[in-house]
């Protein structure tokens, strides 16, 4: 807190600042053998919530946002979201199993 005879540092005023506390994406990675799945939002209205785990064998994600949010093109669809994220893995699994590699 900034006291009344204080000024308040530039880094506040900075426009900068404003956009890096403003979180549209929030991930949580809750890899743990006792979970067979979970969820984490938005914390945001116009944002997107992604929880994930990364296994030896599998990953897997769920991917959430406000219905209101996604219909009026404020948030992006979780369903869309999830097809681009398949397909950005599936094109990393082609090279990594490509051959020769």
């Amino acid at each position: 807190m900034v006291r009344d005879d204080e000024a308040v540092p530039t880094i506040f005023e900075d426009p900068s600042f404003a956009l890096s506390s403003t979180w549209r994406m929030s991930t949580s990675n809750c890899t743990n053998p006792a979970l067979q799945g979970f969820a984490f939002g938005p914390v945001v209205t116009d944002g997107i919530g992604v929880g994930y785990t990364v296994d030896p064998d599998h990953m897997s994600f769920c991917t959430s946002a406000w219905r209101d949010a996604v219909a009026s093109g404020d948030a992006p669809c979780p369903k869309e979201y999830n097809e681009r994220v398949v397909s950005a893995i599936e094109a990393i699994a082609d090279v990594l199993h490509a051959e020769g590699n």
